[in-house]
């Protein structure tokens, strides 16, 4: 399944689409985005965490389902806006949980 949708407010929904740490560089470049969504992406990892952490309007990130671990998360300091961000557990085989922060 293959769902992207931009919105004009302020937010990107990706999930399950084909997006790379390069993508999320780019991503990295829209001023004011407030809601990003990027969950289900096997190919974003830690390597996208500096650019993600360019986007300083961010109240909200998923990245759920990457290969973005809690552990790798502590770059992620100008980011003083997030108010919610949902992460991958350690553990690759718990289908169903869900760490929200």
């Amino acid at each position: 399944m293959l769902f992207a949708k931009v919105s004009v407010m302020g937010s990107i929904y990706l999930k399950e689409t084909r997006v790379t740490d390069e993508g999320v560089k780019l991503i990295s470049n829209v001023k004011q985005l407030k809601h990003l969504t990027l969950m289900k992406h096997e190919d974003i990892t830690k390597a996208c965490l500096p650019y993600l952490n360019n986007l300083t309007d961010l109240e909200y990130l998923d990245i759920w389902r990457t290969k973005i671990r809690l552990e790798d998360i502590t770059v992620l300091k100008d980011l003083k806006n997030l108010k919610e961000l949902h992460i991958s557990p350690h553990d690759e085989g718990v289908e169903e949980s869900r760490d929200a922060i």
